[in-house]
């Protein structure tokens, strides 16, 4: 048994923490040979981040020694490895997705586009904990590249979404991530007329923080009021996520995206997680609404599952099953400026949506503080209102609702509060969060 790997384990996106710590070399390329055992067939990439050159690598030389085929994307979207492990047994992209900078990781999908199921999850961390010896070397394969997936990827969501009649324009702000290309190109073979900002791939981020949160999106709001476009939207670094605004550079909630998407695509089912907004149901009262933990993974399961038409969580990650399982901005941002041209903008179909207010922030705590923490959050939460423990804990009051989480990527907890007002939700907020606090001050003691 190798020692080393027993600390490394699958959050909710895969594999991830700061790299020289929890990321490195070593563990990309036992990982490589690791996945060789579960897999002949793998079809990788990689974000634009300083260090997933070299994580990249090493992965390729761990697989390729272990007999595997291995094809290469270079620079690429999560999406599109999603999309390209239908060619293959397994997907890898190197990327921390919205983390900061000096983060890196890895996720896997099998061939349908969804994240790798708990029992090869499992597998791969038993190979990893116990690697085989190398076969020989003339079992030893070499790294090629991978044609066609770009074009199939993009044809795919044109032939699903329909092209574009109205000659759009539309702001789009990758974050200098992987799809700083890829969805300028998209929608300009759709029939936009796509403006950028932040559009050349740089693992450093030096124009805003890679996840797109509404602090990090100024510039994109401004773009977008001050030019004739009707609508804006943005990326994270490895783009599984869009967020969006409106053609006055209004950001909109993600919630409201949702349901754009949900009736664009004329849905009867569709998967949302736990901490979404009331909205959702009010907006779309006629459809078949699957609840699921938060998590683009659980509800890439559920709708696969139940066969829904789409899939969809507030920060942006949006699933469209009709071209793959995976968490697509690229397609997110055809399908939303889609919706804008033929509507001449946003604004006037979310002014027509109920609004609640949204409180949603984080908390640090360190990881061996989480489950404890959580056990005494749901303790003193049970005196506030009723809970339900389907994702860490909701609450109920009278006032609304809040929901505190352990975050599956980050020394973090998540919590979010929904009212009818700002004060409501700041004041049920308030008080959640302090409840948290303290329990994670007194268990980290």
């Amino acid at each position: 048994m190798d020692d080393r790997f027993d600390d490394v384990s699958f959050g909710s996106s895969g594999i991830r923490g700061p790299y020289g710590e929890h990321v490195d070399p070593t563990l990309a390329l036992a990982l490589g040979q690791a996945t060789a055992t579960l897999a002949d067939d793998v079809i990788v990439g990689r974000d634009p981040r300083t260090t997933s050159s070299s994580l990249e690598q090493a992965f390729v030389a761990g697989a390729t020694a272990g007999g595997a085929r291995v094809r290469s994307l270079g620079v690429a979207a999560t999406p599109l490895v999603g999309y390209g492990a239908r060619e293959a047994d397994v997907g890898v992209i190197v990327t921390a997705s919205h983390n900061p900078a000096a983060d890196n990781g890895f996720k896997f999908f099998s061939e349908d586009g969804s994240a790798i199921d708990d029992s090869r999850r499992k597998r791969l961390l038993s190979a990893l904990r116990g690697l085989p010896e190398l076969p020989s070397w003339e079992e030893a394969t070499e790294v090629s590249q991978a044609p066609g997936v770009v074009d199939g990827y993009k044809r795919a969501i044109i032939d699903e979404v329909g092209p574009l009649s109205g000659d759009p324009r539309i702001v789009v702000d990758p974050g200098h991530g992987a799809a700083s290309h890829l969805s300028p190109q998209l929608l300009r073979d759709a029939g936009a007329r796509p403006l950028t900002v932040n559009a050349t791939p740089d693992g450093t981020f030096p124009g805003r923080p890679s996840e797109p949160r509404p602090e990090h999106l100024e510039h994109l709001s401004a773009v977008t009021e001050a030019t004739d476009a009707i609508a804006g939207i943005a990326h994270d670094g490895d783009a599984d996520r869009l967020v969006a605004v409106d053609e006055n550079g209004r950001m909109l909630q993600g919630d409201h995206v949702i349901v754009l998407l949900a009736r664009s695509l004329r849905a009867d089912a569709i998967a949302v997680p736990i901490d979404t907004s009331r909205l959702v149901w009010e907006a779309l009262e006629d459809v078949d609404i699957e609840v699921t933990p938060v998590g683009d993974t659980y509800i890439s399961e559920r709708v696969e599952r139940t066969h829904g038409d789409f899939g969809g969580e507030a920060s942006g990650a949006m699933i469209f099953p009709g071209v793959s399982l995976t968490p697509d901005g690229p397609h997110a941002a055809v399908r939303l400026a889609q919706i804008a041209d033929r509507h001449d903008g946003l604004a006037d179909l979310v002014d027509e949506m109920p609004s609640y207010a949204t409180v949603r922030e984080s908390l640090d705590c360190p990881e061996t503080a989480k489950q404890p923490a959580m056990a005494q959050i749901q303790d003193e939460l049970e005196a506030v209102g009723d809970t339900t423990s389907l994702d860490g804990v909701r609450v109920d009051t009278d006032d609304g609702w809040a929901l505190v989480r352990p975050s599956g990527t980050e020394p973090k907890l998540r919590i979010t509060a929904e009212a009818d007002t700002d004060t409501e939700a700041r004041g049920v907020f308030n008080l959640v969060e302090g409840i948290a606090r303290q329990s994670v001050a007194e268990v980290a003691r």
